[in-house]
């Protein structure tokens, strides 16, 4: 987030396909890193302009102390907030630790007081609740595509994902191809004015492709010729006869 005069945090994403066991050590350490970049940032521009002095907060140049020299960072120096969120892309419950006190091998209190802890900030399907998810009924907290796609990995594996393909609000097309992917689930890609993929519809119009593709098979099979099969599927379904002879033809391979 940023104004036109100072970013306020500093935002990374750790993309995650499996469970990580010791995700609090590492996104401590990146974090830990982008602070010490920060800090030898601050170093490197004082070096280039002497390092000698400094304006306080009421606009006066004044001398550095030996303390400000040697940190090379001075006493009314700030840092920009760094959060990092993990994001799991599986649909089985985040089992891992979520801080580093949950990983260290004591459980004493006294002995953890000394101890600074860092909890990650997670993101995982398993844990978000359905009314926070964005759907045609309603509002969430989810108001892109990646919200339909954490609510499909959460049921991927359920007869309910076909439900949350219905109740879809539209999405981009990057959305579209991984939610595709990711739930195996094949839908028509039909777009709106603004170039939005309606997943709904798509998954309508995929629902009749199929039940259109399993009776040519069948009328194939009675020896119908094909002219014939176009004029009474068009009929039978509502769609134009192009419509059906598109779908009568060789898929590609």
């Amino acid at each position: 987030m940023q104004d036109g005069k100072a970013v306020y945090v500093l935002l990374g994403c750790e993309n995650q396909s499996e469970i990580h066991y010791a995700m609090p050590v590492w996104d401590m350490l990146y974090d830990g890193l982008n602070y010490a970049s920060q800090v030898e940032m601050a170093r490197a521009s004082y070096k280039e302009n002497g390092n000698t002095l400094r304006v306080d907060e009421d606009g006066v140049t004044i001398k550095l102390t030996s303390a400000e020299f040697l940190s090379g960072f001075h006493k009314g120096d700030k840092l920009i907030p760094v959060i990092t969120a993990v994001v799991y892309f599986g649909a089985e419950e985040w089992d891992a630790p979520m801080s580093i006190h949950e990983m260290l091998a004591v459980d004493d209190e006294e002995i953890l007081a000394f101890v600074p802890d860092y909890r990650i900030n997670l993101i995982a399907p398993a844990r978000i609740d359905e009314s926070d998810f964005t759907s045609r009924e309603r509002e969430g907290k989810f108001h892109t595509g990646f919200g339909t796609l954490m609510q499909v990995i959460k049921h991927k594996n359920e007869k309910s994902v076909h439900d949350v393909f219905m109740k879809s609000p539209l999405v981009d097309t990057a959305s579209a191809d991984i939610i595709e992917e990711i739930s195996n689930v094949k839908f028509k890609r039909v777009y709106d004015e603004k170039g939005a993929v309606d997943m709904c519809l798509g998954m309508e119009l995929h629902d009749v492709d199929m039940r259109i593709e399993g009776a040519i098979d069948t009328l194939r099979n009675l020896n119908m010729n094909e002219d014939e099969i176009a004029t009474r599927l068009a009929q039978q379904f509502n769609v134009t006869v192009d419509y059906v002879k598109e779908l009568m033809m060789p898929k590609a391979v």
